[in-house]
């Protein structure tokens, strides 16, 4: 696996990385192709208006592709956790709230905002139904969760606004368009690296990231040259 000193890999998985990226910044690629498939499948334009539920890793990489390559105007991340949030708004996120103690509905009505793009980086059964209740009409919803628990859905809400709903399932060979975006300054892997070990300390690093997840986002790990 990861933590094998050597690794043998089809040519096709391989990818060349530009001199002036970083290596600390080379093994983000793979996060942000997640939200590289997201986007992808739904286009983005300016005008959306995007909310995200969850703003972890997946959810803040989604962020930084909405903002910095697709130039959407109006992005909206959900959570419950402040540090996370903290971590959306330098991420890029116009907009973030706690939405364990704030209604997601009244502040999307004080604000009179209709999201027209809505991803679930949270994955949380009842998630997918408030989606399709705050959806504007025509939106799009995107899936990237898991989860094996049930959830209800009303049908109603989603032929009646003929919503567009999708799901995202790894990298979907986008390796060469993150590496793209790298290079192009797009986006910026450091919102996201939070920690920092030697690889001798690696045991430390997988602890942290197990009990921390307030302020632990991605953990990188050293090796002296």
């Amino acid at each position: 696996g990861g933590f094998s000193e050597y690794a043998v890999a089809p040519a096709r998985n391989a990818h060349r990385i530009p001199d002036n990226i970083a290596d600390h910044h080379a093994v983000m690629v793979e996060p942000f192709t997640i939200a590289a498939n997201v986007t992808g499948q739904v286009n983005p334009t300016e005008q959306d208006v995007a909310l995200i539920y969850g703003a972890g890793p997946m959810g803040l990489t989604t962020v930084q592709a909405l903002k910095g390559v697709y130039q959407v105007k109006t992005v909206i991340v959900v959570d419950r956790i402040e540090e996370r949030l903290a971590m959306a708004k330098q991420s890029g996120a116009d907009w973030t709230l706690n939405n364990g103690q704030h209604s997601l509905a009244e502040f999307l009505q004080q604000k009179a905002l209709k999201p027209t793009l809505i991803v679930d980086a949270a994955c949380h059964p009842a998630i997918l139904q408030e989606a399709i209740t705050l959806a504007s009409p025509a939106a799009r919803i995107v899936l990237m969760g898991f989860s094996s628990d049930p959830c209800e859905i009303v049908q109603q809400g989603i032929t009646g606004k003929e919503l567009a709903i999708y799901s995202s399932r790894l990298n979907a060979n986008k390796f060469p368009v993150v590496i793209d975006w790298l290079n192009k300054g797009l986006i910026d892997p450091d919102k996201l690296i939070t920690h920092t070990f030697d690889y001798q300390h690696v045991t430390d690093a997988i602890e942290l990231f197990e009990k921390d997840q307030r302020q632990c986002c991605k953990v990188l790990l050293t090796f002296a040259k």
